[in-house]
């Protein structure tokens, strides 16, 4: 039947260099993550290559393999989420400093 054309509207090899860095940076093999995923080595290598697309059921074992979102891996950036906001501000913080400070003086 022939090889599959690849989507030109998505950056697969963008997509793929973004897999191979997260998987460097936790220091997880190539072999033991494609085991995790239950695909071959070869076919997670053309994947990190841009080689082999990427269905989104693979994409999100990977976000959860690889501790990031799935914005990041698709698009190359992190949005803001309620998550990583901190849950008080600074103005909080040197409220309570203020308060424990005069709860020493007395």
């Amino acid at each position: 039947m022939g090889r599959k054309l690849l989507d030109s509207s998505v950056d697969y090899k963008a997509i793929g260099t973004r897999i191979k860095m997260q998987r460097l940076r936790h220091a997880i093999a190539q072999t033991e993550c494609a085991e995790k995923l239950g695909i071959s080595q070869t076919h997670l290598s053309n994947i990190e290559h841009g080689r082999a697309g990427i269905t989104l059921q693979i994409l999100c074992r990977l976000c959860d393999i690889l501790q990031t979102g799935l914005d990041y891996l698709v698009r190359g950036e992190e949005k803001s989420t309620a998550a990583n906001k901190p849950d008080i501000t600074i103005e909080e913080v040197v409220q309570v400093i203020k308060m424990l400070k005069g709860l020493e003086e007395k």
